[in-house]
């Protein structure tokens, strides 16, 4: 399971009491709005029901419930797992549109959330964005239904603009920290922590 950190600290408050919890104090502990609390477990939802999971919300109460040996999992998986962070607009702009480069075939959206951590919904508002941002250098982002989406243009500028974006999210500091392997892990970087510099 992909979880950014706020939804791993929402998981983490929901396994610490089991009897449930109140959404007024789990909006006091994330210091967050409600609105974005019912976003967070929307996305949460299908997740957890993949191993039988549910967060349900009873007149503002809240509570985890579901068999004890998926609790138990998920218990041990939030602490391997290290959340993944939430990227500003801009970077996960750049990592959708650097996903999209390399790529020859196309992609499909939900691939593109997991890959990026981010709901499907996310992943389309962002396409828009991308695509003008890609048919100022030329590059054409092409949504096909039933196959996904995928850039096309000329591979020269292709390779440009993917060199750009690169420069733009790394330098020396970051790339070398991450081949230090202790720093690994605390990489905030998508595209280094991921697949582009290692």
């Amino acid at each position: 399971m992909i979880v950014t950190d706020r939804q791993k600290r929402i998981l983490q408050i929901l396994l610490e009491n089991e009897d449930g919890i109140s959404l007024a104090e789990v909006e006091k502990r994330l210091e967050t709005s409600r609105r974005t609390l019912y976003r967070e477990f929307g996305l949460l939802r299908p997740e957890l029901a993949k191993s039988d999971l549910t967060l349900t919300n009873k007149k503002g109460y809240l509570q985890l419930t579901g068999p004890d040996e998926s609790i138990a999992d998920l218990r041990g998986e939030l602490k391997e797992r290290p959340g993944q962070g939430e990227m500003k607009a801009e970077d996960r702009e750049n990592a959708l549109a650097a996903l999209l480069l390399l790529k020859d075939e196309p992609e499909k959206i939900i691939a593109l959330a997991d890959e990026l951590g981010v709901s499907e919904a996310t992943v389309q508002a962002d396409l828009a964005a991308v695509a003008e941002s890609l048919a100022k250098y030329q590059i054409e982002l092409k949504r096909t239904k039933g196959l996904g989406v995928q850039v096309s243009g000329k591979e020269s500028q292709r390779r440009r603009i993917l060199n750009g974006i690169l420069l733009s999210e790394s330098n020396d500091y970051v790339f070398f920290s991450y081949l230090n392997k202790e720093d690994q892990a605390k990489s905030g970087n998508f595209l280094v922590q991921y697949k582009f510099l290692c």
